[in-house]
Formats: C-alpha cells, sequence, structure tokens
C-alpha cells in the first residue's frame, strides 16, 4: 500500500504483490504496475481497510487487492474491469 497526497486529495494505491513493475495490455490499453506510484509497504488487508477513512480514492489492482475492497462492500463486482485477465478497480469515497 502507498498513499499519495494529503487530506482531501488523497490516494491510496493497493496492488498484489507479483504484479508489481509489471505492464498489462488490453487492446490499446497499457496499464503500468509501477513501483513509483504502487511500490510501498506490505500491508495486512486489516491495516488497508482502516486506512481507508483517510484517503478519497483508491485504485486496486490485483485478485487480492481488489477482492480485499469487494470483500468490505467498498465495491461492487460491476464495477472491476480486466486487463489481461488481472482485475482493476477505482473507488471515490465520499466523507462526511
Amino acid at each position: 500500500m502507498k498513499i499519495h497526497g494529503k487530506g482531501r486529495t488523497s490516494v491510496m494505491a493497493v496492488c498484489d504483490e507479483n504484479l508489481l513493475g509489471r505492464i498489462l495490455k488490453k487492446d490499446e490499453i497499457q496499464f503500468r504496475v509501477s513501483e513509483d506510484f504502487f511500490g510501498g509497504e506490505v500491508t495486512p488487508g486489516e491495516t488497508i481497510l482502516r486506512t481507508v477513512a483517510f484517503v478519497t480514492s483508491i485504485n486496486a489492482v490485483g485478485e487480492d487487492s481488489v477482492s480485499l475492497f469487494i470483500g468490505a462492500s467498498l465495491a461492487d463486482e460491476d464495477s472491476v474491469i480486466f486487463i489481461e485477465g488481472i482485475p482493476h478497480i477505482q473507488i471515490y469515497i465520499i466523507h462526511s
């Protein structure tokens, strides 16, 4: 997990560890699972879910990462796109 920005404009980047550094392709889409954006601390799922309260958006890629957010009812399976068969989701959070 890696957090970019602070406060009202913060993004949480989460990916399955085995995808870090890969470039996923589908048609004209190239999705880079870059170390700069996704590389951070290996973080337990419980900690990731607790951290959601402090971010405004989430960018997740990989079966385990995407399933974590779906399982916590933060996203719906219909919102998932697949690139090279790998799930990817973006979640936007409105804090009151």
